[in-house]
Order: C-alpha cells, then structure tokens, then sequence
C-alpha cells in the first residue's frame, strides 16, 4: 500500500529538503501538490512524491504556528535521538534481501529491535534518518532503499578506514604547512608523505586533470588560514620545490626529463667501445671536416668538408653522425627517444632527445675524437657561366655554375679537425673553402628558386634566460652567409638521400608539402613581416608521407630529413632505413614504419608546443621590464575588434584593440605602448602609441 496517497492535513510526515530529512505538517492540497510547513517554519508546496514517511502523529493545522513548529522539532529532536541509538550493522543483519532495493513505505520495524516504549511511527522515522545517513550498509534513492551485500559492506568499511587515515593525513599537513608559513618550528612529514604531498602540489599547479590526489591537495590547501588565496604554485616555490619561473609546460604536457636506469645503463656500455676498424665503414679520418653552429652548441650531428679537385672539379663532403650504429631499434634508449621525439632547446635549458652523455659526447662530432658517421660525398664539375645572373647579400653572384658529377654515400669514420661558429665563417668568408662554399650555396639556391622554392627569410631569434634576472634576447640574420652555407648543403644532403630512397623499392620516411591553392607572395632574401605574414597564412603545413612527393616550398621533388639524427627522432627512423637500403640493416616494414611516424606526430606536436610556450613566457618576462615604453611594430591585418601586429626587435605577433581615432593599414609601421604584461597568465596588453 502507498500511504503517500492518504496524507492528510494535520499528518505529520518526513520530507528531504536541502539534503536532509525534515518533519514537516500537511496544511492540506494546491493543484494536487501538498502544502507543508516545515520545523523551520519554512511553508513548501510539494509533490507527494517526496514524501518518504508518514506518521500517525497529528495536529490540527488550524493550531497556532509557534505551537505546529514546536511539536515538529520536538519530534524532529526525538526521531533524531532514536536514529543515534540504532545499531545500522544489526539493524542490516536483521533486514532480508540483500543487494536488492525496496521501498520505504514497505518497510516495517524488525520485532524487538527498539524499545518498545517507542511508537511504531517514530521507530520507522528513526530507522528512515538512520539509513539517509548511512553510506556502508544501506544506500537510499528518492523513496527506495537498496541493501548492500556483504562483500559491499566489507569494500566499503575498508573505504572508510582508509578515508579517516587520509582526514588525519591531512589534519597534519594542514599544521605542518600553517606552521611553515607563519615561519613556526615544526616536524617535518615522513618523506614518503611529503613527496606525495609535493608531487600533488605539482600536478595541481600544472593543471594536471587527472592526477589521483586532487581532492587530498584541495583538502589542504583549504585549511590554510594566514593566506586564503594561496595558490600550489605558490607554495611549492614557498618550500622552494619550484623556482619563481618553473616550466610548468614540461609537466603539463608530461615531457620526460629523466632516462630510465636501463637507458643509462646501455650509455655506459656506449662509453667503453672501441670503434672497429671495418671494411664496410669507409675510413676518411683523412679528410679535413669542420662543423659550424651556434656557440653554445655541444651537440654536433653534422660535419662538412670541401677539397677543391684539378679540372673546376670539387668534393663536397656532408658527414652525419650515425646514430644508428649506436643505438638499436627497440632499446631503452631507443624507445625512450622516440618517446620524447625531438630535442627541446628552451632558454633555460636544453632537454635531449638522448641522454646529454651520448647528445655532446658519445655521438657528438666533436673536434680530435674519431667518430662513426653517415657520409654524403658528392663531386661538382664547376664552370663559369658567361652572363652573369642575380647576386646574393654577399655580393656572391649566381654565375657560377655546378654540375653534380657522381654521389657516393656510405658508413664511414670521420675526425673533425675544426669546430666554427656562424659568426667564425663570416668572419672568413672571403677565404677557401669558405668562399667557394659561399659560391656553391648561392648557386643551389638558385636552381631551387627556378624550380619554384619560396625563401622565407624570418629572422632567428635565441632567448637567453639562464640567468633569469638577466634574460639576452638576440636576433640573427638566418640569410647570413655562414647560415646559407649550412642550409643548402643540409638541404642537399637530405634531398640526394630522398632521391636513392624513392629509387629503392624499400618504404621510407619522407617530408614533402602540397602546393598552396593561393598564389604565394615572394619575399626573395629581404625580410618583409607582413610578405612572411601572407606565406603563413596561406602556406600548407609540411608533412610525413611513405611516398615521395614533392615538397613546394625548397622546390624539390622530392625531400626527407637526416641531417639531425641527435635532436629529431624522424632522422633517426630516415637513417636506419637508409643503411638497411646501403645493405647494413634489416628495414622497417611499411606498417612498422606507419605506426612510427604516427606515434611521432603527436611527441613532435607535444614538443613544438613546449618550446612555443616558453619562447613566449620568457618574451614576456623580457617585456615586463618595460612596461609603460613604447616599441616599433607592424601591422599584418585587422579583425572585427583590433589588428595583428608584428613586434620588430622580438620576431613575435601580437595583438592590438581597435583604435576608433585612427585608421591603420597593413604594412604600415606604428609605434605601440607596453601596458600590463603577465608572463605566467600568457597576457601582453598593447595600445596604440599617442
């Protein structure tokens, strides 16, 4: 039998309201809705659903409120007192149908289970309070109850017990961290509490969604009293766990930055070979190799040489460290580098693809030390051509006319003799072999503008923050001479493998780019932002493909990328199949290949995003020292509510409100004031300059 449906005025009843069961007085119908008056004297116009007991309990609704509202407590008090005093485990032993659901209105009160001084009424009441807070052995829906078997009351008590470890838990850390930030001595937690506590901190500042302690560092962190508004990250460099500028992109993204103990171990078995003098690993320790990059760098995965030959006849040599003679697909290292999927150059760090052993000494092309490498030779029939054509930055023309002669390209020991910066080979450029490099470059150049290649000749910016109080922001010309030098002998060296690739038969990995469906603005050598504005917008993005396809903008037919096997993972893969197309190495099957390069998109996606995020945090923080200045920019288009900029002196765009006193044009130079910036929030507030 429903007893909601014979509720009547006078009746007093249990409702749930605000979470909680309540008595409450029928005051009679509206609209088949029950009128009630609560023991809070709060008047409710309910559905008789919500009911879930009536009692026999009654006065008369005409009573006065004071006298209704003191009779409800009073036996809202007295229903309280019995649901304390009920035994919930023997109360559970005593009711049948375990692990199934009943409803309230069949419930009846067990014989001999309360004293029997207590009506029928109350007892119920009070066995209905006791389950409504009862979360082991019974669990309540709206009006029906569901009983819980044995196995789920002993999972749910050992829930319990483990929760009131973690309250305590807590209770500490919450006195422990109150303490030390009002400068109070106290005992440390046990390190292994300590460093969950930290590691909690850390995902939390990261804004890691699905880190298992959230709700445990949110506990604590409410019961800091002293500073409300504290956030993890700020506590964590409280405690001196984070510095002020932590990238906290690294930890987001779950960049690793520790190899595991077999990966090391493997570097150090790396660290004893004694390079084998073999036949099938041409020896040119002879040859006079030199590499150029950056000062900084230690990490030298390419070598060049050049020896001038009787006839106009020249030797180019473009040697690759081989990283696949050390490391074997599969390994620990191997796995742990195809994980990462390209080396992080960051402006406070450098994060290697490869442990910092193996990137700057085992496999590095360091100067004096006899390496294994990857050798591309290719010899030039060199002539002068009779009219002259355009000539570069450097005065170099493009009369100077190259034909490839023969390529040889195989395993190989190499020496370098010199190492040279950027700034070392421009410096020398009018000296050999230099110059005849120089030639060399301009010329290839050439040849692949007249097939179509697009320059973009955006300027390299090198962020220097080290020393945070002191952050060196340097701008580099990449159409230097030394920069074209390295570019378009990399350039070659990736398309001649490309090209014996395609030849093969044997699936490889190659980069290749679709033609844009807009005509492309050319910008030649000379940098234009709002030209390289146009290029991007327009500009396909570069792709991996098993298939060799063109690659539009170097204007080549076919292109992949070897050059860098240290630092990408995508050269690693290109390499060791290419020495199984030389006969060294079994090949990756096509499918094998496949899922590489797919697991690869996302590691590299992860990666460029990283350096992305903090090239930007620390231009900013470069900014925020000139806050209420002013600085040249470019305008490269207008939206609905302001214009993109281009900030000059740091090679970044940026956004700019609509300024309703003036109209602005793309290309146009304008001068704009640094309001607010915000390193850690990601915010740079411009305004047009007066």
């Amino acid at each position: 039998m429903n007893e909601r449906t014979s509720i009547n005025p006078g009746d007093a009843v249990e409702i749930f309201e605000q979470k909680r069961l309540m008595t409450a007085l029928c005051l009679g119908y509206k609209k088949n809705r029950l009128s009630l008056i609560t023991e809070t004297s709060k008047v409710l116009n309910l559905s008789p659903s919500r009911v879930v007991h009536l009692s026999r309990n009654r006065i008369e609704p005409g009573t006065s409120r004071k006298i209704i509202i003191d009779f409800l407590r009073q036996l809202s008090e007295n229903r309280a007192r019995i649901a304390g005093s009920i035994l919930l485990e023997k109360l559970w032993q005593a009711t049948p149908c375990k692990g199934k659901w009943f409803d309230l209105t069949d419930m009846e009160c067990p014989a001999g289970f309360i004293d029997s001084s207590i009506s029928r009424d109350d007892c119920l009441a009070g066995i209905v309070r006791a389950i409504y807070q009862d979360r082991c052995y019974f669990r309540h829906s709206e009006n029906r109850v569901y009983v819980s078997t044995p196995e789920e009351v002993q999972e749910t008590l050992k829930h319990i017990e483990e929760q009131a470890k973690e309250n305590i838990l807590i209770t500490r850390l919450s006195e422990w961290l109150n303490a030390k930030l009002h400068s109070q001595s106290c005992s440390d937690p046990e390190p292994d509490v300590y460093h969950r506590f930290i590691d909690a901190l850390k995902a939390d500042a990261a804004q890691i969604a699905d880190q298992p302690d959230r709700n445990f560092v949110t506990a604590v962190l409410k019961n800091i009293r002293k500073y409300p508004g504290l956030t993890a990250f700020d506590i964590l460099v409280y405690l001196g766990e984070f510095e002020p500028d932590e990238n906290l992109d690294i930890l987001r993204l779950r960049y690793p930055v520790v190899f595991s103990i077999q990966a090391l171990a493997e570097l150090e078995q790396m660290q004893k070979v004694v390079l084998p003098v073999s036949s099938s690993r041409r020896d040119y320790t002879d040859l006079s190799c030199f590499t150029i990059d950056g000062p900084q760098t230690l990490d030298f995965d390419d070598a060049v040489s050049c020896i001038k030959l009787p006839d106009n006849r020249l030797q180019i040599g473009i040697h690759i460290t081989d990283v696949a003679y050390w490391v074997s697909p599969g390994s620990f290292l191997d796995e742990e580098a195809r994980e990462r999927g390209q080396t992080l150059y960051l402006p406070r760090k450098t994060w290697h693809m490869f442990p910092t052993a193996f990137a700057e000494s085992v496999a590095s092309l360091h100067t004096g030390a006899t390496k294994p490498a990857l050798s591309i030779l290719i010899h030039f029939k060199t002539s002068i051509n009779g009219n002259p054509g355009a000539s570069s930055d450097s005065g170099v023309t493009n009369d100077f006319l190259p034909s490839i002669e023969s390529i040889t390209i195989e395993p190989s020991l190499i020496n370098v003799r010199h190492r040279l910066t950027y700034d070392d080979v421009d410096a020398r450029i009018a000296e050999e072999p230099f110059s005849m490099l120089l030639k060399l470059a301009v010329a290839l150049r050439h040849n692949r503008l007249q097939n179509g290649a697009i320059i973009i000749p955006r300027p390299e910016l090198t962020i220097d923050a080290r020393n945070p109080a002191r952050i060196v922001i340097q701008k580099r010309n990449r159409q230097s001479n030394a920069q074209l030098i390295v570019s378009e002998l990399m350039i070659l060296a990736n398309q001649k493998i490309a090209e014996k690739a395609a030849e093969s038969g044997i699936a490889f990995p190659f980069r290749c780019q679709q033609a844009p469906e807009e005509p492309v603005p050319r910008s030649d050598e000379i940098f234009n932002p709002y030209i390289s504005y146009c290029q991007r917008r327009v500009m396909p993005r570069a792709d991996q493909s098993l298939v060799s396809r063109k690659h539009f903008t170097l204007g080549l037919s076919s292109y992949t990328n070897i050059t860098s096997p240290m630092r990408r993972y995508f050269d690693v893969i290109a390499q060791r199949q290419f020495r199984a197309i030389l006969g060294h190495d079994e090949p990756y099957s096509r499918q094998e290949l496949d899922s590489i390069l797919k697991d690869l998109e996302q590691s590299v996606a992860r990666a460029a995003t990283i350096a992305y995020r903090q090239n930007r945090y620390w231009l900013l923080k470069y900014l925020s020292g000139f806050e209420g200045q002013t600085i040249t920019a470019m305008i490269l288009d207008r939206y609905a509510n302001g214009y993109q900029i281009w900030l000059e002196d740091l090679c970044i765009d940026a956004d700019l409100p609509l300024s309703f006193s003036k109209k602005l044009y793309p290309e146009q130079v304008i001068s704009v004031m640094i309001e607010r910036v915000s390193p850690r929030d990601d915010v740079l507030k411009l305004r047009l300059a007066e």
